[in-house]
């Protein structure tokens, strides 16, 4: 373990922004692409960026940066 781990939330707080950041980016991009404003862009599931699969990688990066990749809880996730 590392010195990071004092405050474990971290992982989880940093990948809640990916995902909202993502889901934002997607409204953007989308909106204009459309060329109208579309609130639905925001809870809407698929497309580029995903924003679930932003979300578990960045948790999974999270841990593994905080405990180490050799860290037994990395395997579940």
């Amino acid at each position: 373990m590392n010195d990071n781990t004092m405050f474990p939330g971290l992982a989880l707080i940093i990948a809640a922004g990916i995902q909202l950041s993502c889901q934002l980016f997607k409204f953007v991009v989308y909106s204009i692409r459309d060329g109208r404003i579309e609130p639905r862009y925001l809870t809407t599931a698929g497309g580029i960026p995903s924003a679930h699969s932003a979300f578990v990688v960045s948790v999974t990066t999270g841990v593994g940066w905080l405990y180490g990749s050799w860290c037994t809880i990395l395997s579940v996730n």
